[in-house]
């Protein structure tokens, strides 16, 4: 990976079923924004919390998305990110070519 690499598309095995207009529609956010990620509405109800356990606020679902694999970036974004965070002392993830 490097030179003439794009994008980065990030799947888990959780979502084996993922639909090609799903990943499609993925990519081209990348391409568009720079970075982009599958999402579908909530539909637990989520409740804000005090340090007491105490519920402050109910946030409206209508805002709310729970985020899913694939995640893309541009190539430049994920590899600054990962650059960061390596130089921070987190733990870096190898990345094996494909």
């Amino acid at each position: 990976m490097g030179r003439g690499t794009e994008l980065v598309v990030i799947h888990d095995g959780a979502r084996p079923l993922i639909r090609n207009r799903e990943i499609a529609a993925v990519i081209k956010g990348a391409r568009e924004i720079g970075a982009a990620a599958l999402s579908v509405p909530l539909k637990d109800t989520v409740k804000v919390i005090d340090s007491h356990g105490l519920v402050l606020k109910t946030p409206s679902r209508e805002s709310l998305r729970a985020v899913q694999t694939p995640q893309v970036f541009k190539y430049n974004i994920i590899m600054e990110a990962h650059q960061t965070a390596k130089s921070r002392g987190f733990l870096q993830p190898t990345i094996v070519p494909g």
